[in-house]
């Protein structure tokens, strides 16, 4: 997962999680990020995959970006990289990968295959015997 972390107001401090690609940033409401800050337009940047170069950012229209305070229609991120966005300062960011123990799953699995060895175990010993 993406995060873009505000690092000027008014979003100062806030997270904003991007779970799939494409992505859109803007005012719009129905924007993957809805940012209401002064100067970004209502789809004012979006956010793509390039199997060779990676995560993309490109902006619609007019619209500015600078990353890393150097203007750019489109640039390939690197972890760390601030967006400028309109009035807004942003941190790009690969969110932290959380690896939730699958416990139950796996010990029905377990239980599973070692009832399905019991079973064959008990059914050769009957055809044998």
């Amino acid at each position: 997962m993406i995060e873009l972390v505000g690092l000027t107001d008014p979003v100062r401090g806030r997270r904003y999680t991007i779970r799939r690609l494409p992505a859109f940033l803007g005012r719009n409401p129905d924007s993957d990020v809805a940012l209401e800050a002064p100067g970004v337009w209502d789809r004012h940047l979006r956010f793509d995959w390039d199997r060779t170069q990676g995560i993309l950012v490109s902006s619609l229209g007019a619209a500015g970006l600078w990353v890393n305070d150097q203007p750019v229609r489109e640039a390939r991120l690197r972890n760390g990289d601030i967006l400028t966005v309109g009035g807004v300062r942003l941190r790009f960011q690969l969110s932290p990968t959380s690896v939730r123990p699958r416990l139950v799953s796996s010990a029905v699995a377990w239980l599973v295959v070692f009832g399905v060895m019991a079973l064959e175990l008990w059914l050769m010993g009957r055809a044998g015997g």
